[in-house]
């Protein structure tokens, strides 16, 4: 069982529910009109190591109240603080001065700076995902805090599939070479 089925699993029983309990919580959510999330959906994930679309990662991670780093399994830490604060500027980073309110606290919005800064090797994904962080800086605070922790989850999601495709590729790579090698 891949980590996502197993916390997705453990969480729902901690709650007490079935599988057709966590559907109906999802399908909820999610506000579905196009279709249900139902138990064989669910009973994929725990059991046979399916993975749902970002969309529905997220309405889980709203519905257990985690992260969605913690069901994916990048961190062990069920769920995270997010700050009001604006972003700090890259020269107030790079010289260690932020405000004194500014300071560690603002732990979440370094992270998605961060993630931001990760992209920069492919291009097109950085321009995207830097202008929607100016475009969130426009925002009132309620708005901000919300769009800046989607983003982030979001980035971190990408991340880890970038991560997975790139540890498929070197299997499939090691496997044509060990078949080559068979060959001569």
């Amino acid at each position: 069982m891949n980590m996502f089925g197993k916390r997705i699993r453990d969480l729902r029983q901690q709650r007490g529910w079935t599988m057709k309990d966590l559907s109906m919580q999802l399908n909820k959510v999610m506000n579905t009109s196009t279709g249900t999330l139902g138990v064989p959906t669910i009973s994929n994930w725990e059991h046979k190591g399916s993975e749902p679309p970002y969309s529905v990662l997220v309405a889980l991670a709203t519905i257990f109240e985690v992260s969605s780093d913690f069901l994916i399994g990048l961190t062990d830490i069920p769920t995270q603080t997010y700050k009001n604060e604006s972003f700090p500027s890259q020269t107030q980073i790079k010289d260690n001065s932020l405000p004194a309110n500014q300071d560690i606290k603002m732990l979440d919005n370094i992270e998605l700076y961060t993630k931001i800064q990760e992209l920069e090797a492919h291009p097109e994904v950085y321009c995207i995902a830097n202008k929607l962080n100016q475009t969130i800086q426009t925002l009132s605070i309620g708005k901000k805090e919300r769009f800046e922790r989607e983003l982030l989850e979001y980035l971190k999601f990408l991340s880890f599939k970038n991560h997975q495709l790139s540890e498929d590729f070197l299997n499939f790579s090691n496997y044509l070479n060990r078949e080559i090698n068979n060959i001569t």
